[in-house]
């Protein structure tokens, strides 16, 4: 099992876009497709994330390199 080491880190707006589909290697790991809106609440020292889909409503880590913020214009 691997766990997440976390950090606290302010976040201007919580809310990600899923650029790419990962699949969940570990237990405490979220299921994300392309396109996915993810609310990230928490940023890991190890560049992962904790967050939620709206999606689903699923709640786990996942690769921060997979997703980018989302802009309102």
């Amino acid at each position: 099992m691997t766990f997440h080491t976390m950090t606290n880190v302010w976040l201007p707006n919580g809310r990600y876009r899923a650029l790419y589909e990962y699949t969940p290697r570990h237990i405490d790991e979220l299921q994300i497709n392309a396109g996915d809106v993810l609310q990230v609440m928490e940023k890991c020292d190890d560049g992962w994330y904790v967050g939620t889909s709206e999606r689903t409503g699923e709640f786990g880590t996942f690769p921060g390199n997979y997703v980018g913020p989302v802009t309102t214009q």
